[in-house]
């Protein structure tokens, strides 16, 4: 605490610090706020934290910290952008430029739950959906979290409610949309659309695809099938992709090389021009991943082996995209009325022979 004879001692030592002398009002806010902070230094150490560690800190630091983990762990969200300033590449992962746009310089003291609420408000300002600034909002997390493990930060604010999300995309494409939308690509094109419509492969992983990976051939036309291996994967694990009739044939009709698979040159700028002379604007790439999901139970695969081809780990996610299981509705449904049909058949027989036993009943003496 600081007593009336502090205070006196501390307006004499501001006058002759200064040699200009201060206003009362001036000086009574200046040492309720000396006040404040000491009580807020007193409280942190109260509750065991030390107030100077972090002091120094800033939001370049932490991210640092943050990516140089990613690098160690060898996470697959890592991504490496070309500094167009100095040509060289520098780490990144997806979300961070938005962190780094508004955070930028800041002091890591600085950035309180306040702060953080105001991150968001103008994330949502920009148009951004929920989803997009829970995951920002978790990369921020992250770092304050990789600071505190590290030893740089003893607490960190505490983090505002996650934005509401809008329900996940529900797109498909019919085999006749699938059909209609390959007419008009160009041909190279069409064997890499054909292995994403029926094996749901991600495009990233396609694109991947040797007919030689290393000396391992990941193409076996006999066994007519691919071999995708853990290091092209998204989740780091091999995967087996039977293909089909068509595919075989396609693929046959190209000579082995040292390149990739199948061709993907402007596939993204082709696919935007064949879907609108197709007259189904609606249909993106990725709709295709949950098409092949769906068409697969709905042919009778297990969902097991469903999710083998398609590289689902989640149980979760894979029932997102599973959205056009309607044989197994229908199979209930089917259920509950041959059920019903048994009920109602054993009623009629309860009611035909009761009848004899009511008249031997009335006859008895």
């Amino acid at each position: 605490m600081i007593d009336n004879r502090s205070n006196v001692c501390l307006r004499y030592a501001i006058r002759e610090s200064s040699g200009v002398k201060v206003q009362p009002k001036k000086l009574r806010q200046a040492i309720q706020k000396a006040k404040d902070v000491l009580a807020q230094k007193f409280e942190l150490i109260g509750r065991g934290i030390d107030p100077n560690i972090g002091k120094g800190l800033c939001y370049e630091d932490i991210r640092k910290d943050f990516l140089d983990r990613y690098e160690t762990r060898g996470f697959r969200s890592l991504k490496h952008k070309l500094n167009e300033e100095t040509g060289g590449k520098e780490p990144t992962v997806w979300g961070i430029s938005h962190l780094d746009q508004f955070f930028a310089g800041w002091k890591v003291s600085a950035i309180t739950q306040a702060a953080i609420h105001a991150f968001v408000e103008k994330r949502r300002k920009d148009g951004a959906e929920g989803a997009t600034i829970n995951r920002n909002v978790g990369l921020l997390q992250s770092m304050l979290r990789t600071a505190r493990r590290s030893g740089k930060l003893q607490t960190i604010p505490e983090f505002p409610e996650q934005q509401k999300v809008n329900p996940p995309r529900q797109g498909y494409c019919t085999p006749e949309q699938f059909a209609l939308i390959r007419s008009h690509l160009p041909e190279n094109l069409w064997a890499l659309l054909t292995l994403l419509y029926y094996t749901g492969v991600r495009v990233g992983e396609a694109t991947k695809i040797m007919w030689s990976y290393d000396g391992f051939p990941q193409v076996d036309l006999e066994k007519r099938q691919i071999t995708l291996l853990g290091v092209q994967t998204k989740n780091g694990q091999p995967r087996v992709l039977p293909l089909t009739d068509g595919l075989v044939d396609m693929l046959k009709k190209r000579s082995p090389s040292d390149g990739p698979v199948f061709d993907s040159t402007n596939f993204r700028k082709e696919f935007a021009a064949a879907k609108a002379k197709a007259k189904c604007p609606h249909v993106l790439i990725h709709d295709f991943r949950r098409s092949a999901v769906s068409n697969l139970v709905n042919a009778g695969a297990s969902e097991t082996d469903t999710m083998e081809i398609s590289g689902h780990r989640s149980r979760t996610v894979f029932d997102r995209y599973n959205v056009r299981n309607t044989k197994r509705l229908h199979d209930a449904i089917s259920k509950v009325e041959k059920s019903h049909s048994l009920v109602t058949a054993g009623n009629k027989n309860t009611r035909k022979s009761s009848r004899p036993v009511a008249q031997l009943v009335r006859a008895l003496p």
